[in-house]
């Protein structure tokens, strides 16, 4: 009976203590939300971080700190003399870089401390600035603006549901930097008119981390559906050529939904090359269309029209990617599976390999409404 009474009440002491050890007082601690770097010519970084301010008596709800260091971990050191609370990087939402950085070397050792700490987050969303960090700031700044770690985490997740984006998160990242059949593909933002932080597509880089190439937010929609990483319904825009009989003078433009997507990658190798073969089947739902036509009475060649438009935009990324000796769609991952032998001895040499390759587009169309209105 004793025993069991000890026993009884040890169990309830580990679990009303647990969690206890490592407890966080908020009002001692620097939360930051956002990490941003850059860097000038002289390879000094320039570090940005955005904290929020809990205290009632200060109308700002958020402290940004900037200063020049040598690494991340040395400006942590130097942001502290700053800060009344010790910085803790367990809540980060955005690590931002400045496009500068990435098209200059590899990012991954600036962001080494990121990864080597276990108390950081590996959510947290990695983009590219096409701006500078001081401009930033600014931003941050204005009274006018809501929390800038909070948009930017948002502004990236909408558009990642609307495929004008990726959401790449530090863990990702890392993975995309290791893995030698895919390059990576991270959020690239930009600042309009010096107050407004918008969209600019996604920032490709090579296997070293250097910025090669950036889709537009209207191509980003097609690299996600070469990675089967489309989310669905995936709206698109596009135009239509007028030869359609009984179709009458007006705007070409024809907006449906993907609402369903068979995605098929077929790799090959023969004559001393890569051959890949993508099939997409598409089901889609009429959203819009600024011309007059008679949908029914003329469907299979509109189909056909549109999986035609379709095949041109895709092979249009294909070719860029090609061009700039980049994979973020992961056809090396293929190419591994099926043909390790020959994987094997171009596998340090992925890109260049690629761009010799032959990439097959096929696309299959099929409309499944037209909307309340025929």
């Amino acid at each position: 009976m004793m025993r069991a009474i000890l026993f009884t009440i040890l169990i309830v002491f580990c679990i009303t203590s647990s969690g206890c050890m490592d407890q966080l007082d908020i009002e001692e601690e620097t939360l930051t939300l956002l990490l941003a770097f850059g860097m000038n010519d002289e390879q000094k970084l320039t570090v940005l971080q955005t904290n929020p301010i809990f205290d009632k008596e200060i109308k700002s709800k958020t402290q940004a700190l900037m200063v020049k260091s040598d690494s991340i971990r040395d400006s942590k050191i130097k942001l502290n003399t700053f800060t009344n609370g010790k910085i803790v990087g367990g809540k980060i939402q955005v690590v931002v870089m400045e496009k500068d950085v990435v098209m200059r070397q590899n990012p991954l050792p600036l962001m080494d401390v990121l990864y080597r700490d276990p108390k950081n987050s590996l959510n947290a969303a990695v983009i590219v600035l096409d701006s500078s960090i001081e401009n930033l700031k600014d931003i941050v700044n204005r009274p006018d603006r809501p929390r800038i770690s909070v948009y930017l985490k948002e502004l990236v997740e909408t558009n990642q549901e609307t495929n004008r984006t990726v959401e790449t998160t530090l863990r990702s990242f890392y993975y995309q930097m290791l893995e030698k059949g895919k390059t990576p593909s991270l959020t690239e933002v930009k600042i309009v008119r010096d107050d407004m932080i918008g969209i600019a597509g996604i920032a490709l880089l090579n296997e070293s981390g250097i910025y090669k190439t950036k889709l537009s937010e209207n191509e980003s929609v097609y690299l996600l559906l070469l990675q089967d990483e489309a989310m669905l319904p995936a709206p698109i825009s596009i135009p239509i050529p007028m030869k359609l009989p009984e179709s009458n003078a007006g705007k070409d433009k024809l907006s449906f939904d993907i609402m369903k997507i068979k995605h098929t990658i077929k790799p090959e190798y023969y004559s001393g090359r890569f051959h890949f073969t993508i099939q997409l089947d598409m089901t889609i739902s009429l959203t819009e269309k600024m011309f007059l036509l008679n949908v029914q009475s003329q469907l299979p060649a509109l189909e056909k029209i549109i999986a035609q438009k379709i095949k041109n935009d895709i092979e249009r990324v294909v070719q860029k990617i090609q061009k700039h000796r980049i994979d973020p769609i992961g056809l090396g991952i293929y190419a591994r599976a099926y043909s390790y032998p020959q994987w094997k001895e171009v596998k340090d040499n992925w890109g260049e390999e690629l761009a010799r390759a032959d990439i097959e587009i096929e696309t299959k169309v099929k409309v499944r409404s037209f909307g309340v209105i025929k």
